[in-house]
């Protein structure tokens, strides 16, 4: 293959990516089976990272892969397989049908090193901080709701427009009422990042992403990079002027191999074919950078930032947060672990068939910010359902058995005896105890005619139906009090029902 074909070549593989990541969170219609959606999500730098700290070996074979790949190629990760990077490209791409754009080369930013180290040193105590920053789960939350509730507005458009025509191809689809908070936060961060994009090109991949910055120490050392023979350039600059990672120094004919993704755009546009992407030994790897020695200025910034973060570890650490308000899906193990392990991407929210994940805004305080949560008022969770197992990167919610699943107890339902209408209106319902599939719900004689529901303890999971099918409202006589650890719960008779003369007919 020519050289100037890799850019094309890096162009497929990264519609291809994007094109089959992006199905795994616009799938409103839930062709996609969950497997295939797991393997599509799994091969993320940082969520990998997180799910290999815990020993699973997949995961750890995935972050090996990704390091081999920088330490042989170069940062094609950055280029070919991260989502918000190949986002950032459609982006420019876009932008420059209507605004001429011409990069130059500027010195690496200490400030990369600066985040990282805020990072590094947050991570054991919370992923607040990096959920804010890194790039795979800002591009899930910018998918999961901004662009699927748009891809639900236009199907429904569309299907309304069929019906009037007499035909039913494109059937409706429901979506739930947008949360706000999460909303304003992912348009404030993607217009950020598009403002950035317009002015310094991929600066966000080599200035705030704590993912690029670890793969930039990595591809410092790459067998493969862009070199320019400075016996054939002809000093014109266009390489520098097309560079949207501004690590081309055309003056003295140099590639920062930290900071290139190999997009190969310079490649294209050399008119003297004097840039190639080539094998280059440690000789000249040395020679190719001609940059001053950054050593001394990063390890400034390093013990400057360190002694910043450890100011600010009080403010972020687990004791601000008020998680013990919301339940952590099933395979979480508990509301912590959960909390240690989930960068808060939104594949579990996007694929849970009934809508009972919600991203968090304070439900978590600030720690856990747009990190899910079991909105218990809005739905339930499915009971023949390990959706949100399946698709989680990191590890924060395990895939459990379902026969396993079906017996973790996330949490205990309480009845408000005083708010339930069968006490406070004399009136029939047994709502909750209908919904309940285990049958922790029993019904206990109220009056000559009314029953109330009973909830038993050992048999209860806390799955929220009850809390959902409950009719009172503000506030709902039945509800599930989150538990901070799952516990296991009895399995149930399903030998036993409830008895038949107890069950007047459903007023609803």
């Amino acid at each position: 293959m020519k050289q100037r074909g890799l850019k094309q070549l890096r162009v497929i593989v990264a519609l291809i990516y994007f094109i089959g990541l992006s199905a795994v969170f616009l799938d409103y219609r839930e062709w996609i089976p969950l497997d295939w959606k797991g393997n599509w999500v799994a091969v993320q730098f940082l969520p990998s990272l997180i799910h290999a700290m815990t020993g699973y070996a997949a995961a750890l074979g995935t972050m090996i892969v990704l390091i081999l790949l920088t330490f042989l190629l170069g940062r094609i990760y950055c280029s070919a397989i991260c989502p918000l990077g190949i986002l950032q490209d459609l982006t420019l791409r876009i932008i420059r049908r209507f605004k001429r754009m011409k990069f130059r080369y500027r010195a690496p930013s200490l400030m990369r090193y600066g985040v990282l180290v805020t990072v590094g040193l947050t991570l054991p105590f919370t992923l607040g901080v990096l959920n804010l920053i890194e790039p795979y789960s800002q591009f899930g939350r910018i998918a999961t709701h901004l662009v699927k509730p748009a891809v639900i507005q236009l199907n429904n458009a569309l299907a309304g427009l069929f019906d009037w025509f007499g035909s039913y191809a494109i059937v409706p689809v429901s979506s739930s009422s947008p949360r706000w908070g999460t909303v304003g936060i992912t348009v404030i961060f993607w217009s950020v990042l598009i403002i950035l994009v317009i002015r310094r090109g991929r600066i966000f991949c080599n200035t705030v992403c704590p993912a690029g910055t670890v793969l930039s120490f990595i591809s410092r050392s790459s067998r493969f990079r862009i070199r320019i023979d400075p016996e054939r350039c002809n000093g014109c600059g266009r390489c520098g002027g097309n560079c949207k990672t501004e690590c081309i120094d055309s003056k003295i004919r140099s590639v920062d191999a930290s900071r290139c993704i190999v997009c190969c755009n310079c490649m294209n546009e050399c008119p003297a074919g004097a840039i190639s992407y080539r094998f280059s030994g440690l000789k000249q790897r040395r020679l190719a950078s001609g940059k001053p020695n950054l050593v001394d200025s990063a390890r400034r910034v390093f013990l400057i930032t360190s002694v910043s973060s450890v100011a600010l570890l009080p403010a972020v650490a687990p004791g601000s947060s008020i998680s013990s308000f919301a339940a952590a899906p099933p395979g979480a193990g508990s509301v912590d672990d959960f909390m240690d392990k989930c960068t808060a991407c939104q594949a579990c929210v996007s694929v849970c068939p009934t809508g009972v994940l919600k991203p968090a805004f304070l439900q978590r305080g600030f720690s856990g910010m747009m990190q899910p949560y079991m909105a218990f008022q809005q739905n339930f969770c499915n009971y023949s359902c390990t959706s949100c197992g399946e698709v989680c990167p990191t590890g924060a919610i395990r895939l459990l058995p379902l026969e396993k699943k079906q017996v973790t107890r996330i949490g205990i339902a309480r009845f408000h005896r005083e708010q339930c209408v069968v006490i406070s209106k004399y009136t029939d319902c047994i709502a909750c105890g209908e919904h309940c599939p285990t049958k922790a719900l029993k019904v206990l004689q109220a009056g000559e005619r009314l029953v109330e529901p009973h909830v038993d303890d050992a048999l209860c999971i806390g799955c929220g139906a009850c809390e959902y099918a409950c009719p009172v409202r503000p506030r709902r006589a039945i509800t599930i009090e989150p538990l901070n650890r799952h516990e296991q719960a009895k399995p149930p008779d399903r030998g036993k029902s409830v008895p038949e003369e107890t069950i007047t007919e459903f007023p609803f």
